[in-house]
């Protein structure tokens, strides 16, 4: 499988670009990215990237940190919080 990479230069030109592209039996997928997205950047917010080692030891400290202060939970807290949030939610849909 290849991509191909395509700039328009309006967005009306790309959707129309991209209908006619996906009535081909050769073609797999289309998608529009907008102009300040690229690949080849850096994105940090994107949820699929996997965490630097440095994150993960800034993510390990800052978690510590906050159990040592009384501000974290373990796993039955957290647990018994989502329950009684989910609970809360119920009532309020009427359920």
């Amino acid at each position: 499988m290849k991509k191909l990479i395509i700039t328009t230069d309006t967005e009306n030109q790309a959707k129309l670009l991209a209908t006619f592209l996906e009535n081909h039996q050769m073609v797999r997928a289309v998608s529009i990215s907008s102009e300040d997205s690229s690949e080849d950047d850096y994105n940090w917010t994107n949820p699929s990237r996997p965490a630097t080692d440095e994150e993960f030891e800034q993510m390990i400290q800052e978690a510590e940190a906050e159990y040592k202060e009384g501000k974290g939970m373990n796993e039955d807290e957290a647990k018994a919080k989502t329950n009684a949030r989910i609970e809360e939610w119920r009532k309020q849909q009427g359920k």
